[in-house]
This record gives C-alpha cells, sequence and structure tokens, in this order.
C-alpha cells in the first residue's frame, strides 16, 4: 500500500499506543525497525515488552518479517531500586537495547 510513496523519506515515525490492538500489530508488520521505550521506573514496563515480544514473534510464526524491538530506556535513575531490578529484567530478555538512555529528571516526574 506505501510501497514508493516513502521514498523521499529518510525515517518515518509511527507512535503506537501501549497496547498490542490491531494498530499496533499493522504498525509492527509495516516497520523496518521497532523501538521499544521503556520507562524504568514502571514496573509494568517489561511486562508490556514481554507482551511485545511475544506477539512480535507470534507475527514470525506465520510469516510476517517483523523486526525484534530494540529497547530505548527512559526514566532511567541507578539510585532506584527499581530501576536496577528492571535492568536485570531486561538483560535477561536478551533483547537489543540502544545505547542512549533517557535520564529521569525531576521537572518531568513534577510536571505529569
Amino acid at each position: 500500500m506505501l510501497d514508493g510513496e516513502l521514498d523521499e523519506y529518510a525515517h518515518v515515525i509511527l507512535d503506537c499506543p501501549p497496547g498490542l490492538g490491531q494498530l499496533t500489530t499493522n504498525a509492527l508488520v509495516a516497520a523496518d525497525r521497532v523501538i521499544a521505550p521503556v520507562r524504568m521506573t514502571d514496573r509494568n514496563a517489561v511486562k508490556g515488552l514481554n507482551e511485545l515480544v511475544r506477539s512480535v514473534v507470534e507475527l514470525r510464526e506465520v510469516g510476517f518479517d517483523v523486526a525484534i524491538p530494540e529497547i530505548l530506556r527512559v526514566a532511567a535513575d541507578d539510585r532506584l531500586l527499581s530501576v536496577q531490578a528492571a535492568r536485570e529484567q531486561l538483560a535477561a530478555l536478551s533483547l537489543p537495547a540502544l545505547v542512549t538512555e533517557i535520564p529521569r529528571t525531576e521537572a518531568i516526574s513534577n510536571a505529569v
């Protein structure tokens, strides 16, 4: 459907909701690369990433060439035990991770 339409763009970003509905599934199938932001201070973030990986595996099993998600660590603050625990859980998944991390800042925490 988009063949030939994207040639003039270097990158196209599809920002999807955290749920794994039809919109996210279609974006996974259309994407050449998947970056999964993981909020390091959120206990459920690693659980959500597990669900994403499970969906990718299922799509690959039925023949879609879906990219393995790369992790973008967000709200990273190694002073917090929850962040240290999340790092261990992410390491156990053996997924590729971006070198760049978005640090946790008080200004952003207070704005929400």
